[in-house]
């Protein structure tokens, strides 16, 4: 049985003083996976205190051994101001080395690093490079940006067929966002052919959701709808 595997058996028993310390042992003989044990246990306050400090300490340890969900938490960490004063350029690059390794969140954080300035150079076309990466990796915020960068031109060539596949994938996944501006699409003839009725069962799913954008877009269809009778 490997030191972390018996921290892991000791931490669940509730022998967390036990845990820590075989845990601190192993991450001190260079353990990456027991650094990133630690410092989940501080950060989260998995049977101690919280201690984004001390988070910090370890997350460095295995963030810069490689650990790709370390670099990505460290970012945070970062641009947040947990455990450590705000850094928008460690956040970057710690942001940066996670995504190069296929972390969708990372991706879609350095992008909207890029996309503001924050921590690099501002740079609309490696915005859009990085939200679609993170797109691909499933998250659904990031298809709806991603879909919104093509429909506009930002960062990338205007395609407003692209916006729509994205938004669709987005929309499928059960995000609101997604049905919602799917909806205008097919309500402005942006990327499909206009199709109110379409519109409205895009709107309706998501209205049904919560989602108040879309509630008063169902308004709006209405109104031109009586409109049209006349």
């Amino acid at each position: 049985m490997t030191e972390i595997e018996k921290a892991k058996k000791l931490h669940k028993k509730g022998e967390y003083e036990r845990a820590v310390k075989l845990l601190k042992s192993a991450a001190q003989s260079c353990d990456v996976e027991a650094a990133f044990m630690l410092a989940e246990i501080y950060y989260y306050g998995y049977g101690v205190k919280e201690d984004d400090t001390e988070a910090v300490v370890w997350l460095t340890k295995a963030a810069e051994k490689g650990h790709t969900e370390a670099q990505y938490m460290l970012g945070n960490c970062y641009y947040y101001g947990e455990g450590v004063e705000i850094d928008l350029a460690l956040a970057a690059k710690y942001y940066l080395a996670a995504a190069k390794k296929g972390h969708a969140d990372a991706a879609y954080s350095i992008g909207d690093c890029y996309s503001l300035g924050q921590g690099v150079e501002q740079n609309r076309a490696e915005a859009a490079r990085w939200i679609k990466e993170a797109a691909k990796g499933g998250l659904a915020d990031a298809r709806v940006e991603i879909g919104e960068m093509y429909l506009d031109g930002n960062g990338v060539a205007k395609d407003e067929s692209e916006a729509v596949k994205w938004f669709t994938l987005a929309a499928e996944s059960g995000y609101t966002d997604g049905m919602y501006a799917l909806g205008l699409c097919y309500e402005n003839g942006r990327g499909v052919p206009c199709d109110l009725d379409k519109a409205k069962e895009q709107y309706a799913l998501a209205a049904e959701l919560g989602h108040v954008g879309a509630k008063k877009a169902l308004c709006r269809l209405d109104e031109k709808k009586s409109k049209s009778r006349f």
